[in-house]
């Protein structure tokens, strides 16, 4: 015999991911639910667990899955050019996923597209001479800047087109002899997404020479 109810989508890992993190982009981590994820793929949730486990192994799969947007080369040459796209990389793949900085969850563990990512970024790491605990404390400083700095970017999108003096309350008072009242004045009519650009760009810069002045000690 057969059914003439309406045949169900034909489901697998690799869809449920990708309708996750398409939901994930568009709502948010804190708007996710199995139920929700199961009515826009029009399968019974049940069906969901069969694939991915629950809510939190399916959300850190997806962190996983972005992981591998980023990209790192193999350091044959220049390291300090594979270091710079590493870290643009990784911080476009935060502004396009920005729920990833809010995933915990136990056990937080690394999957296989993470670890490749890591793998190379130390590679890149110690063909810049960094050996022993200063691999760490390089790994932490490049995480830190790429995905601090795509998480204050996303904070302030609404703003992305506003001059940067725009952004002080009228009513305050900014001195204009302070550091700050300067540096508000000679920044003014510069848009806050082309301040953020530039400032990203200049700290690669220090960063690679912070690395390559920690190699030499």
């Amino acid at each position: 015999m057969t059914s003439d109810g309406p045949r169900q989508p034909r489901l697998s890992r690799a869809s449920v991911l990708a309708a996750a993190i398409g939901m994930l982009d568009e709502h948010g981590l804190d708007s996710f639910t199995m139920r929700g994820l199961a009515r826009e793929l029009g399968v019974p949730v049940t069906n969901l667990y069969w694939h991915v486990g629950g809510r939190e192994q399916l959300v850190q799969a997806c962190r996983d899955a972005v992981s591998a947007e980023v990209e790192v080369a193999d350091p044959v040459d220049d390291w300090r050019e594979v270091i710079r796209g590493y870290l643009h990389s990784l911080r476009a793949m935060v502004l396009a996923h920005p729920w990833v900085v809010s995933v915990g969850g136990s056990p937080a563990l690394m999957g296989a597209h993470a670890l490749e990512v890591s793998r190379r970024a130390f590679a890149a790491m110690e063909a810049a001479g960094l050996r022993g605990d200063a691999l760490s404390h390089a790994s932490s400083l490049l995480t830190s800047f790429a995905v601090g700095s795509a998480v204050l970017e996303a904070s302030t999108a609404e703003d992305a087109h506003r001059d940067v003096d725009r952004l002080v309350d009228p009513e305050v008072p900014v001195d204009p002899d302070s550091a700050f009242g300067r540096w508000l004045a000679s920044s003014a009519g510069q848009d806050v997404a082309a301040l953020q650009r530039r400032d990203f760009e200049v700290g690669v810069g220090w960063v690679l020479d912070t690395l390559a002045a920690a190699a030499r000690r």
